[in-house]
């Protein structure tokens, strides 16, 4: 009973019903990671992790993972 007494309840307040609201519009930049966790792993078991920069490529990864 509850949703339909809300339901009459914004219709006489005037307002519109909020599933016909339009959604706030997606920003995918906003949803990127700056930094991410890459876990390091001999015979699958973990050996280690380095945070590092989202766009770093292969073989910076590689230099960073040889200690430099």
């Amino acid at each position: 009973m509850a949703p339909h007494l809300a339901e009459e309840l914004w219709q006489m307040l005037g307002l519109r019903m909020p599933w016909t609201c339009s959604l706030a519009e997606f920003i995918s930049q906003l949803a990127e990671e700056e930094k991410v966790e890459i876990v390091f792993q001999i015979n699958g078991r973990g050996r280690g992790k380095l945070l590092v920069d989202s766009g770093l490529g292969e073989k910076e990864l590689m230099e960073l993972s040889h200690g430099g």
